[in-house]
């Protein structure tokens, strides 16, 4: 689905800059021996890592976001997992095919976001605790002891429990009974992540359009 080129093009171009940016940045923290990084090094070394991989993901699993009111649709927009069926000849729409490894790897991208907070929670926890230092000198010498290998497992190790969250919750849960008795569908046959919030006119909540 064609959308726009901005929308097309602009992630394609991030990406790009991201596996361009990131390797230099990464031999820039080792190759430095200015900087006294110490094992901060390791942890910006995981930042890259993960940035090229969202970004490889991002290109790989292009996603759009409609919104309509309270509600909003995360869909596929276009590459190798967006699995378009026929046209609709009498109403000239498209009809996207439901596919369990699309919809996994449409959960799979998603997780990228909650990631990003288990990101930044592992790096606010280190900078505390190298501040708490200025205070008293045990959490340096809890860093320098335990921070490799423990810390940074323990930080890949808690990215990946944000990912596999987010992954059971969008592409296995998916509340089935509550969306089956309510829209008189099952959900496994549409190939979108829905949310949609109560109005405080209840009468408006309807389904103005559906994907099979």
């Amino acid at each position: 689905m064609y959308i726009n080129w901005p929308h097309y093009y602009i992630p394609k171009f991030n990406g790009l800059c991201s596996f361009l940016v990131n390797p230099i940045f990464i031999f820039i923290i080792f190759a430095d021996k200015r900087l006294q990084l110490g094992n901060y090094r390791c942890l910006l070394l995981y930042f890259a890592i993960f940035n090229m991989i969202c970004s490889a993901c991002d290109i790989l699993v292009p996603m759009c976001v409609h919104d309509h009111r309270y509600a909003f649709s995360v869909f596929t927009s276009d590459g190798f997992f967006e699995k378009v069926g026929k046209h609709d000849k009498f109403s000239f729409q498209i009809c996207f095919q439901y596919s369990e490894t699309n919809q996994f790897m449409l959960a799979f991208r998603c997780s990228f976001v909650s990631a990003t907070y288990a990101i930044l929670h592992a790096h606010f926890v280190y900078r505390f605790m190298r501040i708490c230092n200025n205070v008293t000198a045990f959490s340096n010498k809890f860093l320098a002891k335990y921070f490799l290998p423990y810390g940074m497992i323990a930080s890949i190790v808690y990215c990946l429990f944000h990912m596999v969250y987010w992954i059971v919750a969008l592409a296995i849960l998916l509340f089935v009974p509550t969306f089956r008795q309510r829209f008189k569908e099952e959900i496994s046959r549409i190939l979108l992540l829905r949310n949609l919030a109560k109005r405080s006119n209840p009468v408006a909540e309807t389904v103005s359009s559906r994907v099979p």
